[in-house]
């Protein structure tokens, strides 16, 4: 019975695990700024062909940090004056960037940020300003559900009647 309903418990929280990770955003790149606080990226089609001459947003929260215009090669470059977390858009495609300075950055983090960009996408709450990131919050009945699930794993838990 403790194993029908453990599993039973544990078939619940997966469920919301799943409906949480259906709503999550795309990765999040983690980038090393150089020495001089510049934070380098190339803007591509989606088949790889560089776009130049597209104004590059870089936003932290609701305020817009800095811009930059990508080349002929569809790179640019933008001065970061502190590492922290930043939204980067072409007013097409978006993406979070975890900028680094050069001392604190962690080995897996990559030299420069590369977007891609798809205007046969449509992508929803786009306007002149990036979407802002906001984390995933659960409803009550998840909440009750999870809550529900943990008391059920920690009532089982105490629940050491093996009968020895």
């Amino acid at each position: 019975m403790k194993i029908l309903t453990v599993l039973s418990l544990a078939m619940v929280v997966s469920q919301f695990s799943v409906a949480s990770a259906a709503t999550t955003q795309s990765p999040i790149v983690h980038v090393a700024l150089t020495q001089d606080n510049l934070l380098r990226g190339q803007l591509v089609t989606r088949g790889g062909q560089p776009k130049s001459g597209v104004d590059i947003l870089v936003s932290s929260g609701q305020d817009v940090v800095c811009r930059a215009t990508t080349d002929d090669q569809g790179v640019f470059t933008v001065k970061i004056e502190r590492g922290g977390v930043y939204i980067l858009s072409d007013g097409e495609t978006s993406t979070v960037a975890v900028a680094w300075t050069k001392q604190a950055a962690p080995p897996s983090a990559r030299n420069g940020v590369l977007l891609v960009s798809d205007e046969h996408v449509s992508r929803a709450n786009l306007s002149s300003r990036p979407r802002r990131f906001t984390p995933r919050r659960y409803g009550p009945l998840e909440t009750a559900a999870i809550i529900g699930a943990m008391g059920g794993v920690v009532y089982l838990a105490a629940d050491d009647d093996d009968g020895s």
